[in-house]
């Protein structure tokens, strides 16, 4: 709105799928298999949602049977912070203290 746009719901949500596209496109396949699974599932998104550090999302990993690590989850979170524009990622890692 500061910029003098009006977007709709429907706008924000298409913007928002776009950047995780972009994002999802750059991880490596582990990690991009990893997010794929956990945000087509309802429960696991939720418990991914949920976390408060980058410890609470490795387990979540492990749950997945997939095996990750702080750095793993850096090199996202800066992968994250290069598309440009808002992402739900970036205020994930946010989140979980990986983006400042």
């Amino acid at each position: 709105k500061a910029e003098g746009f009006e977007l709709s719901g429907q706008d924000f949500q298409a913007m928002a799928q776009q950047a995780y596209q972009q994002w999802i496109a750059q991880l490596d396949p582990k990690m991009s298999s990893f997010f794929s699974q956990v945000r087509s599932e309802k429960e696991l998104d939720n418990q991914l949602k949920a976390c408060q550090s980058s410890t609470d999302a490795i387990a979540l990993a492990q749950q997945c049977g997939v095996t990750l690590s702080d750095d793993d989850l850096q090199q996202a979170a800066m992968i994250a912070e290069t598309i440009p524009g808002f992402s739900f990622e970036k205020l994930w890692f946010r989140g979980v203290g990986l983006i400042k």
